[in-house]
């Protein structure tokens, strides 16, 4: 995204006139920063902490980072402010959901700087809205500053430091120092997103979901095996049948036989005779 260089100058010399009346932001140079700025090393170096910058970004997750440097000489005033946009998500969530500031000094110290009252602050020139939770100074030693903003939740922020309006400051180790306001309009009107991907259930564990029914034993498996399981009495019973059948078989070739002897007797008693 371009902004025209005549563009720009009308809209840095109109926020320098809005800048004597106006709200903080409007009086601050702006600077986007980059998902790959996550180290003060890695983000941009303020190199005259006294001229007022304003650094936009977003966090997309808890621990995700955000960060730049600001050089002081000692005795300067190291100022630093923070906001949110005034607009959902981040207008709904508690300050305790808002990105968090450390500073490190330069001999090393770190500082957690801790949130204040919220307040709003309307931008005339942009008629962009804030809220601010924060702000802390401190007179500085010589050396680089550097400021980390970390996410708790998705969240776009803002972070304002220096107090002399200059714009068009050199800043080092910035690829997009020409996206200007249009830059903050579009960052603006972009909601926060988070880049964990959902969870998803392992296919080990889906296979293992998958089979676990089948050590079961179905209702309708068990159904013809009630309905046709025997009585134990009735077992009995037809076991004995068997061997019922087999005795009346045999008392009735006993009876022909015993006929047939009987028979033959009478037969050689008469013929005796």
């Amino acid at each position: 995204m371009r902004v025209r260089p005549i563009a720009l100058v009308a809209v840095a010399a109109v926020a320098s006139v809005l800048a004597l009346g106006a709200g903080t932001v409007s009086a601050h140079d702006p600077i986007i920063l980059t998902a790959e700025q996550t180290t003060p090393d890695d983000g941009p170096l303020l190199v005259d902490g006294t001229i007022s910058f304003a650094l936009y970004g977003a966090v997309a997750d808890p621990g995700d980072t955000r960060a730049f440097r600001v050089r002081y000489a000692a005795g300067q005033t190291f100022n630093l402010s923070a906001l949110v946009p005034n607009l959902d998500p981040e207008r709904g969530m508690s300050v305790d959901q808002y990105p968090t500031i450390t500073v490190v000094t330069p001999s090393g110290e770190t500082i957690d700087l801790q949130p204040g009252e919220v307040s709003t602050f309307d931008e005339p020139f942009t008629k962009t809205s804030y809220r601010r939770y924060l702000d802390w100074s401190t007179t500085a030693e010589a050396g680089d500053y550097g400021v980390i903003i970390t996410g708790v939740v998705p969240a776009r922020f803002t972070v304002s430091t220096g107090v002399v309006e200059q714009f068009g400051t050199a800043v080092e180790n910035i690829p997009n120092r020409d996206l200007g306001v249009a830059g903050v309009m579009e960052w603006y009107a972009t909601p926060p997103a988070s880049t964990v991907a959902p969870t998803t259930v392992a296919p080990s564990t889906l296979a293992a979901e998958s089979t676990a029914p089948a050590t079961m034993v179905p209702a309708t498996t068990l159904a013809p095996v009630i309905a046709t399981a025997p009585d134990t009495s009735t077992a009995t019973t037809v076991a004995q049948d068997p061997g019922r059948g087999g005795g009346a078989t045999l008392a009735i070739v006993l009876a022909l036989v015993a006929t047939v002897v009987s028979g033959f007797a009478v037969w050689m008693a008469r013929r005796r005779r």
